[in-house]
């Protein structure tokens, strides 16, 4: 990671959480306009959000007065954080971090005891503490749900047995991790997560290979795995890239650090390109490094990159 990307986590980790909503104008050469609204927390000094879906409804986690625990939210369409948390597993925290149109969120959290940390997906309007929302693991301590798509397709990672291993995982609409067919295998090294599915349940993420020494960005089919054949996407020329966001014709975006792995660049494949191909490589703002967390079905990208001098980074669109 370069010093600028530590940078703008720590940044992030930081920052109070705000509501960001772009009316974009008809064409690229009109300034967009914003709307910013606090979305506040359960009384804690910091929250963040991680996913919203097309009504507006927003997904995070905040802290609760004191500063003593860290729940999952879920706001209305135009609302803020408000109480009730969706509670947890059982343990002290829990996190949600995607949502598709109906509402559903995923996330993860401590079970009973904070023995285990487990993916969740919810109702459209449940808690994460109702019957059913535990996504179980691989048979491993640890199981994160990342996103989840309209029809309910939930990805993420998790442990295997004793913890040998992570492995990127896609469940069924309704089914949990330690079904068959759920487990996305790797690359070829030991570990693998999924970061984003689309409608049709193509999936994206990153995966260790043989050795565990080099990290490469994958786009599975709608039904296959992370080791067959075409879903290696390669990098900008170094040795690592991840995949963050799919959109609906397969068109994916992320970050892969270049030749001599100085620095990360945000890139954008086509719907079945690869990172080193012509024009995937979308620059910076200036500086060393950019990232891509996000597309949409016209192929417009959001992330972030430094400026020039590395010691600021700006959100891009």
């Amino acid at each position: 990671m370069t010093p600028s990307a530590a940078l703008s986590r720590r940044a992030r980790k930081g920052c109070a959480l705000a509501w960001l909503t772009t009316l974009c104008a008809a064409g690229p050469a009109h300034a967009a306009t914003y709307a910013i609204q606090d979305l506040g927390t359960f009384g804690g000094t910091y929250s963040v959000a991680y996913g919203i879906n097309a009504s507006g409804q927003a997904v995070g986690d905040a802290y609760t007065t004191g500063n003593t625990l860290d729940r999952a939210f879920r706001t209305t369409a135009t609302g803020v954080v408000t109480s009730p948390s969706l509670g947890t597993l059982g343990g002290t925290y829990s996190y949600a971090f995607g949502i598709n149109d109906s509402g559903q969120t995923v996330g993860n959290s401590f079970t009973l005891n904070d023995s285990a940390d487990h993916a969740f997906r919810t109702t459209a309007t449940g808690r994460v503490s109702d019957f059913g929302t535990d996504l179980a693991t691989f048979g491993g301590s640890y199981s994160h749900a990342k996103a989840i798509n309209t029809s309910g397709q939930t990805v993420g990672e998790s442990a295997l047995p004793m913890d040998a291993a992570v492995h990127a995982f896609r469940t069924t609409a309704t089914g949990r991790i330690n079904e068959f067919g759920t487990d996305l295998r790797t690359l070829g090294g030991t570990f693998s997560t999924a970061r984003g599915i689309n409608a049709s349940g193509q999936t994206v993420g990153e995966s260790t290979l043989f050795g565990d020494t080099t990290t490469h960005a994958f786009r599975t089919t709608a039904t296959g795995r992370v080791d067959a054949a075409g879903t290696d996407l390669g990098t900008l020329g170094g040795t690592y890239s991840t995949a963050k966001g799919i959109n609906a014709s397969g068109q994916t975006v992320g970050e892969s650090s270049i030749t001599g792995d100085l620095y990360n660049h945000a890139f954008r494949t086509t719907a079945n390109g690869l990172i080193s191909a012509a024009g995937a490589d979308l620059g910076t703002l200036g500086g060393t490094y950019s990232a891509a967390f996000a597309i949409n079905v016209s192929g417009q990208v959001v992330g972030e990159s430094s400026l020039t001098g590395d010691a600021t980074n700006h959100a891009f669109f």
